[in-house]
């Protein structure tokens, strides 16, 4: 082990679970591609928990749509009844837009997400059998002047 590296044994109890809900918010653009991409993905996992989904509301086409880019409802969701959540991607007007700002900023605040944390691990293969083991976190700091 490198000197000066941090290391740590990533775990989270949430994969003791036999089920997790999971908020799916496309919200706008390439979103509404990658986020039910990303639930096959969760559906298609051989082992691990069950996953139930629920669809949420968010983004800049839901703001000119209601007039909020961010309802109650998805902050309420989330907090009480998710495990978790997907956020696609957010469109962001070319010029100002008076009553819109960023809903990912406003779930950030909402939900206490002050740090972005990264995990990154190897996985074992024996296509690569000299691999050397990598276990790191990259945190960052994810406010925004909140």
């Amino acid at each position: 082990m490198a000197t000066g590296i941090f290391t740590r044994k990533f775990t989270t109890s949430a994969v003791t679970k036999s089920s997790l809900k999971i908020g799916l918010i496309p919200a706008d653009g390439i979103g509404r591609e990658v986020i039910p991409a990303a639930r096959q993905v969760l559906e298609a996992l051989p082992t691990g928990p069950k996953f139930e989904f629920i669809h949420l509301d968010a983004g800049f086409e839901y703001f000119q749509k209601t007039g909020t880019a961010l309802p109650q409802n998805t902050i309420d969701i989330l907090k009480n009844e998710c495990n978790g959540a997907l956020f696609g991607a957010v469109s962001s007007p070319s010029h100002k837009v008076a009553g819109y700002s960023s809903p990912i900023v406003a779930l950030r605040k909402h939900l206490d997400l002050y740090a972005n944390v990264r995990p990154v691990m190897s996985v074992k293969s024996p296509a690569f059998p000299n691999q050397k083991e990598l276990d790191m976190l990259i945190i960052r700091e994810n406010t925004e002047c909140l």
